[in-house]
């Protein structure tokens, strides 16, 4: 989770996985601050994202240039969910709850 991150971005390693491909049939773009270099060509698509038993639709980047495997951003996740999270050293925890939009 990343919340100063504008989007939802996975390393394109994944693409095939899930159904793309061919990573630069998405909308491309330019990103940079989370990559190898200093900027680096993103393709966008249209995927389908499951977490903790909740399933949504998000607009993603993919990057071979990603130095993760993914990052959950404003749009599609912090969008989706109310996120708190409790870092106290004992027991630390993060909890999930999906905000329902009419």
């Amino acid at each position: 989770m990343d919340s100063g991150s504008p989007d939802c971005l996975f390393h394109a390693g994944v693409c095939r996985s899930i159904g793309i491909k061919d990573v630069e049939t998405g909308i491309k773009s330019t990103l940079g601050g989370i990559l190898a270099g200093p900027r680096a060509s993103i393709y966008f698509h249209q995927v389908k994202v499951r977490i903790a038993g909740e399933q949504f639709e998000a607009m993603a980047g993919f990057s071979w240039e990603l130095s993760v495997a993914g990052i959950l951003g404003r749009r599609g996740f912090f969008e989706n969910f109310v996120v708190t999270i409790d870092a106290t050293p004992n027991t630390p925890a993060l909890e999930l709850q999906r905000i329902r939009r009419q």
